[in-house]
């Protein structure tokens, strides 16, 4: 078959105009699959800033490895503030707004009886699974008192209902002021049902809520192998932290007490979290600061030493490092702050053995 010089014209233009229209499809408009089910977290955004929570959310990075919110709440007399109204993103890793979407609200009210109403409104989205923490520390603790942001760890949890658009829940408190994480597991309201709800898993330890031998703690972890979970072994010699030490006997609940680089009876897990066993020979100053603020250290083990610095949304503002550090030997860093006036940061030092953390605010 021949073709006139028109028809193959044509015929290139229609090839053409196919390729961009599936490149425009499949490359710049990803079709996403809104019936997976999502982890979500709420915050406040009171601005309605739709790139970053506000200032009284906190990010959970990088002081853990997952992204959520924890929240300070004040109801007290004073800011005359009976409820709050915090955003809920899902999948939104990281704590970036951009990867995650926006799939409803919750409401928070304190009411006079001392307690607290929370009250899941989703658009377009079901719940499945709702966890709530409050406290008054930003974070929840686990069996060894470590913290933790499992959500199987928080103060009210439930995996039991139906899924639905609205979901409210009623729990005591204690004082005016305190610390709350929402958290809840979503996916679009238009699907087919989903056979992973056949084995909700509250804790997310990897075992059916049906199946789980310890319900709210890590069926995985057995430090003396005897399958019964640690969090619920009450054995003659539990191990919450898988060290090899009774808790009973335990120097340093949560941390590994054989570990001990300076050798004065103290693990180095409660001398500092991490393993940096000098923390007396590591100096921040000035705190508050002003314009600039000096790290002074020593540690008696050559090392690669990292110095970082975070806002309280777990945005990285200033890296530096001093890749040869001799034993022994005083170093000092200086970080120019002056355009980080009225905030409150996060600084981490890190070396070969461990990681120091500390908060620092400006005058």
């Amino acid at each position: 078959m021949k073709f006139t010089t028109l028809e193959k014209c044509c015929l290139a233009f229609f090839v053409i105009a196919l390729i961009s229209t599936d490149l425009y499809a499949y490359n710049v408009h990803p079709i996403m699959d809104e019936c997976e089910s999502e982890t979500a977290f709420a915050f406040l955004n009171d601005d309605d800033d739709p790139s970053t929570a506000d200032d009284g959310s906190t990010c959970f990075i990088p002081q853990f490895n997952r992204w959520g919110w924890t929240t300070l709440l004040d109801f007290s007399s004073e800011t005359g503030q009976p409820s709050y109204e915090l955003d809920i993103y899902s999948g939104a890793g990281q704590c970036d707004l951009s990867k995650g979407t926006d799939v409803g609200s919750v409401v928070i009210t304190y009411n006079i009886d001392n307690t607290i109403t929370f009250n899941y409104n989703l658009d377009g989205y079901v719940l499945s699974e709702a966890h709530i923490y409050i406290g008054d520390t930003p974070y929840p603790t686990n069996n060894s008192g470590a913290e933790t942001v499992a959500p199987g760890q928080y103060t009210f949890t439930d995996s039991g209902f139906d899924e639905v658009e609205n979901y409210e829940v009623t729990l005591p408190a204690d004082g005016t002021e305190f610390y709350i994480i929402v958290h809840g597991v979503t996916k679009g309201a238009d699907c087919p049902e989903d056979p992973d709800d056949d084995c909700p898993d509250s804790d997310e330890d990897g075992v059916c809520d049906d199946d789980d031998i310890c319900p709210g703690f890590d069926d995985g972890l057995d430090s003396d192998g005897d399958g019964i979970p640690d969090g619920c072994d009450d054995d003659d010699c539990p191990d919450s932290d898988g060290d090899g030490v009774c808790d009973a006997d335990d120097l340093c609940p949560g941390q590994d007490d054989t570990i001990d680089y300076n050798d004065n009876g103290i693990p180095d897990g409660c001398e500092n979290i991490g393993g940096i066993d000098q923390v007396d020979e590591i100096n921040i100053f000035p705190v508050p600061f002003d314009a600039e603020i000096n790290i002074r250290y020593k540690f008696n083990y050559d090392t690669k030493i990292k110095i970082e610095l975070f806002d309280m949304k777990g945005v990285q503002l200033l890296k530096v490092e001093n890749i040869n550090y001799i034993k022994g030997t005083t170093g000092q860093s200086k970080l120019n702050l002056s355009e980080m006036s009225n905030q409150l940061l996060l600084l981490n030092l890190s070396t070969s053995q461990g990681q120091f953390t500390k908060k620092i605010i400006s005058n």
